[in-house]
């Protein structure tokens, strides 16, 4: 029998399933607008800067049913560009790029117009692709024009491939982070050589801080604004709760399981937000997630069902960013694939089995979604892991949703110690094999 939190999962992947990709220029236009303002500024104060536009202008939107908010774009699923990586990569498929066969992005006649007339001419030959073309050397540009190479794929669109420091980010929040970057930037001395590339640093760290702080405050207004005129008594108390929620994280540390989930979705959002990049991942999610699953639980606030439908909103959550490639690299990368990686279980910093109750139920929330992302595996260790585990990923895997990948983690250790990568992570202890999920792209 379905569980009754399943109503709601259902609800929102229907509504995602019947939502258009769309592409996002609004929000090139307002990073431009930020490089604009700082014109003969450090590259890195520019990039803060329109980010911080692009927080404070960008269409905001909750969405019916949801409990965890946020979105990259101006709608759930949309592709974005950022200008100062590859502005021009959109410019010769305006006409196409709604129509070509694999991952079209919808592109309305006004958002054509915000790129022609306020995105377009201020890129050309200074974003970061076109700046590389142009010191590119003659033989690889023969090779590229000749189809014996296809190099653009990650030139077109920022880095990722990367796994943040979620427990940091949880611990402290982005105000902690930013008090730091106040701290060393008021111990910097300008006479010392060196020091004033730092300054610049940190005053776009303390820049992009506040701007996603400001966006996650925005939702809170947002969700207070629609609790006034909501008349369903049960989702007006669940507006007010988002407002709660979104008020205190990520600005400050999570205080209980809902609050680490919205932290963790906001932040998520933000760095993606920055590049248009594939796999910023989430990392081993049932390990640090579970002290406020624990503590939760054991203070009565908390049930089972509860955390697996916070779960399972974050899985939807993260599948709605839909990666925006060029046409032909969109050929063999089908699907707005955005690639980002989460396991569960392993082992812990003392070798011993690392398994919980959340390391189930992220392979429930992968069963109950039905969604590709984001790409869950399952990290075992023959030796140290319960069959129960196994059990559970075959279970997953046999309704045919190819997922959890299930990898050696005795096998990948080993694998990263011939390689010579350090046992641990500095300072943590944790083995650096089943810390950090490896991308496809990586």
């Amino acid at each position: 029998m379905a569980k009754k939190y399943m109503e709601r999962i259902e609800a929102l992947r229907q509504q995602y399933l019947s939502t258009r990709v769309d592409m996002d220029v609004y929000n090139a236009k307002y990073v431009t607008e930020g490089f604009k303002e700082t014109e003969g500024q450090p590259w890195i104060i520019q990039k803060a800067t329109g980010y911080a536009r692009t927080c404070e202008k960008k269409q905001i939107y909750i969405q019916d049913h949801e409990l965890l908010v946020g979105g990259v774009g101006f709608k759930p699923r949309c592709g974005i560009l950022n200008p100062d990586s590859a502005s021009g990569v959109i410019e010769k498929e305006l006409d196409t790029i709604s129509t070509r066969p694999f991952d079209p992005f919808y592109m309305s006649e006004d958002a054509k117009k915000v790129y022609l007339e306020d995105v377009k001419d201020y890129w050309k030959n200074k974003c970061v692709f076109d700046r590389w073309r142009l010191m590119a050397p003659k033989d690889m540009e023969t090779l590229r024009t000749n189809g014996i190479i296809f190099i653009d794929r990650k030139a077109v669109r920022g880095y990722g491939e990367t796994t943040v420091d979620w427990r940091r980010l949880l611990a402290v929040g982005l105000g902690g982070i930013k008090r730091e970057a106040e701290e060393k930037l008021a111990a910097l001395d300008d006479a010392v050589p060196g020091d004033l590339e730092k300054s610049f640093f940190y005053r776009s760290e303390i820049l992009a801080a506040d701007a996603v702080i400001h966006l996650a405050n925005r939702h809170a207004d947002l969700a207070e604004q629609m609790a006034e005129k909501c008349e369903d008594a049960a989702r007006k108390a669940e507006l007010l709760k988002i407002a709660e929620v979104c008020r205190h994280v990520p600005e400050h540390p999570a205080r209980n399981f809902y609050e680490a989930c919205q932290s963790i979705l906001s932040y998520e959002y933000a760095c993606y937000m920055e590049q248009n990049a594939s796999s910023y991942n989430l990392g081993r999610l049932d390990q640090y997630l579970y002290p406020y699953y624990k503590a939760d639980k054991e203070a009565g606030i908390l049930t089972d069902d509860d955390a697996q439908e916070l779960l399972d909103c974050l899985w939807i959550k993260i599948a709605e960013m839909s990666l925006f490639q060029d046409e032909v690299t969109a050929q063999y990368a089908a699907g707005y694939c955005i690639t980002v990686q989460t396991s569960c279980g392993g082992i812990d910093e003392y070798g011993n089995d690392a398994t919980n109750e959340l390391s189930y139920m992220m392979i429930q929330a992968t069963e109950d979604v039905k969604f590709k992302e984001p790409n869950l595996s399952v990290t075992y260790s023959i030796s140290k892991n319960p069959d129960s585990l196994l059990h559970k990923a075959v279970e997953s895997i046999g309704m045919g949703l190819t997922m959890p990948a299930v990898y050696s983690n005795d096998v990948g250790i080993r694998m990263m110690l011939n390689k010579g990568v350090p046992l641990s992570e500095p300072g943590t202890g944790i083995p650096a094999a089943v810390w950090r999920p490896t991308s496809p792209d990586g």
